[in-house]
């Protein structure tokens, strides 16, 4: 059987894609497809790929992304995006992307932890898919403590912008870079400038596992497996080749925090907070029923995404699967699989323990 993989011209070679590929690749050949490789410049389809249904994407800009999505998508064709997420329009029927979202509020919170509540986000380059997603979390943190004046994009030099961080520096007591490369240079700036890290600032970086296993490096780092998410697209492939009916899913692959002498080598250990002292309350917070649904509607509302919620509000409207794949423009199936996840991630038996729960706080 058959593998198509279209990459971002002229972007097979660059560090990252080269690591999506590998995990595909490796997978590929595990499942005992045949892999077929080919560029586009996003308008344009290798003639190799014309009797293919379901077609794997890798690359690194959002742009090409967005542009190769909707030229499959015209031609009939189903596209497994890698290193990328259900953002800003774009659809698809597959996403392995790295929780950034996730990693970047671990991150701030490690921060946090340590009263480091001044943060700057540097090297954003605008045109990234992982790197919208990383300022995304970053603006969304607390309901929006940070704003745009401490994003730092990149604009083609990795050492200028970590420059133009130096006359702002007082005004920050830690940085998250969004990679190795340019928070191993801002370690190396800011030394050159006189700042002390950990002392005067602390830094922190996003960064490959398969990049940094070659560097005796003190950068910590939230630490992306990106062979990883290669190899998990290929399992949305198969699941969307097996049922073409399928689409938007998604799977993150979670980033482990790796810390080292940047931030202190202090421990990422949150503390319980401590007990108050008072009275017990006369019950069990936890035991009280409404309490108890409301927070589990709470852990199912927090996996959901935009399509999860349009699917909740027309069975609570009384449609069946049936209607609601019609009305929301998807499959049947699509709309029983995501119907499915929500019970497993919530442990419920039924569509009906899901809406009884879920109910009271549509609209």
């Amino acid at each position: 059987m058959n593998a198509y993989l279209l990459i971002q011209k002229n972007n097979a070679d660059t560090h990252w894609t080269s690591l999506y590929i590998r995990g595909i690749k490796l997978e590929a050949k595990s499942r005992g497809y045949d892999l077929i490789c080919g560029e586009s410049d996003g308008e344009t389809l290798p003639p190799d790929f014309e009797n293919a249904s379901v077609v794997l994407c890798a690359g690194a800009s959002f742009g090409w992304m967005k542009l190769v999505t909707e030229m499959l998508r015209y031609r009939g064709k189903k596209p497994v995006l890698v290193g990328c997420a259900h953002q800003n329009g774009i659809i698809a029927s597959g996403f392995s992307v790295a929780d950034y979202e996730l990693a970047t509020y671990d991150v701030l919170n490690y921060f946090y932890q340590y009263n480091k509540k001044r943060v700057a986000l540097l090297g954003i380059n605008s045109d990234s898919a992982a790197d919208l997603l990383k300022m995304k979390a970053f603006l969304n943190y607390r309901g929006g403590v940070f704003g745009y004046d401490d994003v730092f994009f990149f604009r083609g030099q990795t050492r200028n912008v970590c420059e133009s961080l130096i006359p702002l520096i007082s005004s920050y007591d830690a940085v998250i870079s969004a990679n190795d490369v340019t928070g191993l240079m801002l370690v190396k700036t800011l030394e050159k400038a006189g700042v002390k890290i950990p002392e005067d600032l602390f830094v922190a970086s996003f960064g490959d596992m398969t990049y940094r296993s070659n560097l005796s490096s003190q950068l910590t780092v939230a630490v992306l497996d990106s062979v990883k998410v290669g190899r998990k697209a290929v399992s949305i492939y198969a699941d969307v080749s097996a049922d073409p009916s399928l689409s938007y899913i998604t799977i993150k692959n979670r980033c482990e925090i790796d810390i080292r002498r940047s931030t202190g080598v202090l421990p990422f250990n949150i503390p319980p907070e401590a007990p108050e002292k008072r009275t017990p309350p006369p019950f069990d917070l936890y035991a009280d029923g409404p309490l108890t649904e409301m927070m589990l509607a709470e852990q199912i509302f927090s996996d959901c995404d935009a399509l999860d919620l349009e699917i909740l509000l027309w069975i609570q409207k009384g449609k069946k699967n049936a209607d609601v794949a019609e009305i929301l423009h998807t499959s049947e199936s699509t709309v029983k699989y995501r119907i499915k996840r929500m019970l497993t991630r919530a442990r419920l038996a039924s569509r009906k323990e899901l809406m009884a729960i879920m109910s009271a706080y549509l609209r």
